[in-house]
């Protein structure tokens, strides 16, 4: 299990099977890159999987909880990845914080996604999400397709609030470049505001910044 899930694993309730469903409260995983929380976690997934290398969950249901990042020495955060495989076939989030040193939280007030997460190198994603957050005191609302590769994943996306608009970009790694084609964005019922093609600009994940 410590070569699957490395790290500190601990909940103050668990009831169900390992086999499934299970629920699971007060959550907590923790390691050196990140700190996990959950309030209430309900999972059914099919163990079997594992067998061939894939984490495959039928059902997640996660309520009110937080991640939390660290960075390494030298103020990037460290690199790991998942050793499976990951498909979802149905997930809500919500109420669900992102902390990142640098960075305002990121509130995940409701998050729906279905899919595959390339998880690790030589995987590729296929994930469809639907989402409302908050972020820097402005409220978001829209759904895209998370695709590509662990080290280049794509998003396209598209806002219904606080414009409406569409864009699709990928972020290639430490110290590359991020990639985007901007669409118009328009608001409900008015006139085009925009339409451009992202410029490339060395990008740090860590940060999520741009130079100029």
């Amino acid at each position: 299990a410590g070569a699957w899930l490395p790290g500190t694993l601990a909940a103050t309730g668990v009831s169900g099977t390992l086999a499934g469903p299970l629920h699971l409260v007060g959550l907590r995983y923790t390691t050196a890159q990140l700190d996990f929380t959950a309030q209430t976690l309900d999972l059914d997934w099919e163990p079997w999987a594992l067998l061939r290398g894939e984490l495959h969950v039928a059902q997640l249901t996660l309520e009110r909880g937080a991640l939390t990042v660290r960075l390494a020495a030298g103020g990037t955060a460290a690199a790991r990845y998942w050793p499976l495989a990951v498909r979802i076939d149905h997930g809500v989030v919500s109420g669900f914080t992102v902390a990142t040193p640098g960075r305002p939280p990121l509130l995940l007030d409701s998050v729906t996604l279905s899919g595959r997460i390339a998880a690790g190198p030589g995987r590729r994603s296929s994930l469809q999400l639907e989402w409302t957050l908050t972020y820097g005191g402005h409220t978001f609302v829209g759904a895209g397709t998370l695709t590509g590769t662990f080290a280049v994943p794509t998003l396209s996306a598209r806002l219904s609030a606080p414009v409406a608009a569409s864009a699709r970009g990928s972020v290639a790694g430490r110290g590359a470049a991020v990639q985007g084609d901007g669409a118009a964005a328009r608001r409900p019922g008015g006139r085009n505001r925009a339409a451009h093609r992202c410029r490339r600009r060395p990008f740090s994940p860590a940060t999520g910044r741009a130079s100029p």
